[in-house]
């Protein structure tokens, strides 16, 4: 599984959005490796709790094309800063990407 967590700004009610895209080889895979392990559940705990983002969208996908050798099943979450929550947001995130160091 590859994961990319990233604030995005995209046009007029796009502007720091968060996602997560998770990318498997198929479903086979995403069921075996998707969300196991100690440092997933720190991950999701800290997650949960910052109360700085609201939930957009969530879906998954399976690729007709191949989007990357080898990736045909993806996930994907988005999220938006509550407002005047902006550091908030940016700190949840840079959080993140210290779990996955």
């Amino acid at each position: 599984m590859s994961i990319i967590a990233h604030l995005q700004s995209l046009g007029p009610g796009g502007e720091a959005v968060v996602s997560w895209i998770e990318f498997y080889e198929d479903s086979l895979d995403r069921a075996k490796n998707r969300y196991k392990g100690e440092e997933w559940d720190a991950y999701f705990e800290k997650w949960s709790s910052q109360t700085a983002l609201k939930p957009l969208k969530s879906y998954s996908m399976t690729a007709l094309d191949d989007v990357a050798p080898g990736v045909y099943v993806i996930d994907s979450s988005t999220w938006a800063p509550k407002p005047n929550m902006f550091d908030e947001t940016l700190a949840a995130m840079i959080e993140a990407k210290q779990i996955f160091e």
